[in-house]
């Protein structure tokens, strides 16, 4: 079954790979690049605030959907690691 095939069915052994998969990038050096990728963004979009040139709440709703992307993968390895703790007890 293909990443994206268990992205949609979400079963929990789809829950506990995808964690897997997630954990080993956001913990290694893709993920230290990624997150200051997310957080180089995030304050470049607040910086420029003033800008006229784009609405601040353009801005804003940028620096946010950036922010949820990585909330995604901590809530989904979060969900891994409950799913894997309540199965070893």
């Amino acid at each position: 079954m293909s990443i994206e095939e268990s992205l949609i069915r979400r079963e929990v052994q789809d829950v506990i790979e995808i964690g897997q998969v997630l954990e080993k990038f956001y913990n290694g050096s893709a993920g230290k690049v990624f997150r200051a990728m997310v957080n180089g963004r995030i304050k470049e979009q607040l910086s420029a605030l003033d800008d006229n040139d784009t609405a601040a709440s353009r801005r804003l709703g940028r620096a946010e959907g950036i922010q949820l992307i990585q909330d995604d993968i901590e809530i989904a390895i979060e969900q891994m690691k409950q799913l894997t703790t309540s199965k070893g007890e």
